[in-house]
């Protein structure tokens, strides 16, 4: 057999019990209210945490404590939920059975799929894949929603279903019945579907395809995918061109369909170039043409202006929204690949909750381009990159920034231009210095768009 069945009482450990409390030391109240005072809005139920494994033990028995406190937090401090129907120990488990991804509808009530192979990194995972009954699925999506709609109104089917489903047909077939589901209970709900990765070795734009000729489209409110292959506008790998890749992919099966990125997480803005020299130099240092890529620490901790960036890549690509993971967003501690709490505990650092830079500059963000429109892309010298805006109050607001490799440079601040900096602090002077980090342009009209060196 490949999964071995489960202790009474078994409970997988997972994520959701570090992302969903406080840290230590900080209410998990307090924890929600300083995420919305970051800028944040919507808080994702990241890879099926709390998952159907975890909240229906066996079938009909339902364990809601959790997601109620939860829920109940995030609607106090302004927060919507979004929940996300399935992980990968739904649909799929690893070949050598060691018990982790067991579930009861795996174990007793489920079709056994194919046998697959993911590969991650230098590894290699045998995967089973597995398809609930049908009626297992729809009871649990109207159980959930059932409960809950009053208060969420955003549902995702499936966290990156093209590394956890064994097909896009399979997957257009449970979306249907969890679109249905949810529809049935509450229509005004937003139901996002496909949920496209470009992480661990996948490909977001050709699950699109797929899952487009499957007919998975008619059953979602909008498209969600996750841009870990192209996260920003690096030469070889553009964020932009692999947006608007998407949209053709998109008005191909669902004309005019909402994109939603919901899924911001580890952005670097590193050159393939610099990438494979990377490779070499991990394979063999002393190979004279590789070298380790420029702040290759910061894979573990990327600067604030990536968020930023691959925001204004969104919203200039009419995307309905950009959804960071909220814990690694705004701790201190890094971008979630990074030592636990408990092991900062044992080397003597107190894990308490501390901002960062990301937190502040995504507070400015919200503050400034929360709701705004796209208009165009503004002329600027060869090397600088931006969008220009119209934000919610009817002002024009130009993002500009160095382009991956390039140096800084200066721009002429536009004529009666309000400038500031990544985090809303104001520049004064004639000649801006413009990095990799943006800077925001607070514009008079249209004439006031003449950037120049």
């Amino acid at each position: 057999t490949f999964l071995k069945r489960p202790e009474p009482g078994f409970s997988r450990f997972r994520e959701a019990e570090k992302v969903w409390r406080g840290p230590l030391g900080y209410s998990l109240d307090d924890y929600y209210r300083d995420l919305r005072r970051g800028g944040y809005s919507i808080a994702r139920f990241h890879d099926g945490a709390f998952a159907w494994e975890d909240v229906e033990r066996e079938k009909g028995v339902f364990d809601w404590s959790k997601m109620d406190v939860i829920e109940a937090g995030l609607r106090k401090n302004g927060l919507d939920p979004m929940f996300v129907f399935a992980s990968h120990g739904v649909f799929r488990t690893k070949a050598h059975g060691d018990g982790n991804e067991t579930n009861w509808f795996v174990r007793v009530n489920s079709r056994r799929g194919g046998l697959g192979v993911m590969s991650k990194g230098k590894k290699r995972e045998r995967l089973v894949y597995y398809h609930p009954r049908d009626t297992d699925w729809t009871d649990w999506v109207t159980a959930v929603v059932s409960r809950y709609h009053k208060t969420i109104r955003y549902w995702e089917i499936v966290n990156e279903p093209n590394g956890t489903v064994e097909s896009a047909a399979a997957y257009a077939h449970y979306a249907e019945l969890c679109y249905k589901a949810v529809k049935a209970i509450d229509p005004d709900s937003v139901v996002l579907g496909v949920c496209s990765t470009g992480d661990l070795g996948l490909d977001a734009a050709s699950f699109f395809r797929e899952a487009g000729e499957a007919g998975a489209f008619k059953w979602l409110d909008a498209a969600s995918f996750h841009p870990y292959q192209q996260p920003l506008d690096v030469p070889g790998k553009d964020g932009e061109r692999a947006l608007e890749n998407l949209r053709r992919i998109c008005d191909k099966y669902r004309p005019g369909v909402p994109l939603w990125d919901t899924e911001v997480y580890y952005i670097n803005a590193f050159t393939p170039e610099q990438t494979e020299a990377f490779k070499r130099y991990r394979k063999n240092p002393k190979d004279p043409t590789a070298r380790p890529r420029p702040d290759a620490a910061r894979l573990r901790s990327w600067p604030a202006g990536n968020l930023i960036k691959r925001y204004a890549i969104d919203l200039g690509g009419n995307c309905v929204a950009s959804t960071p993971l909220q814990r690694d967003q705004h701790l201190a501690m890094g971008a979630g690949r990074e030592t636990s709490e408990l092991e900062l505990g044992v080397i003597g650092i107190p894990p308490v909750f501390a901002v960062n830079d990301r937190y502040f500059a995504n507070a400015a963000f919200a503050r400034y381009l929360e709701g705004a429109k796209f208009l165009c892309k503004p002329d600027l010298p060869n090397g600088f990159n931006g969008f220009v805006f119209r934000d919610r109050h009817g002002q024009m607001v130009a993002l500009v920034w160095r382009r991956p490799g390039e140096d800084p440079a200066s721009l002429r601040c536009p004529v009666g231009a309000v400038v500031r900096d990544l985090y809303g602090n104001r520049i004064t002077r004639a000649a801006i210095d413009i990095s990799a980090e943006p800077v925001y342009f607070f514009l008079t009209d249209d004439k006031s768009m003449a950037f120049a060196k």
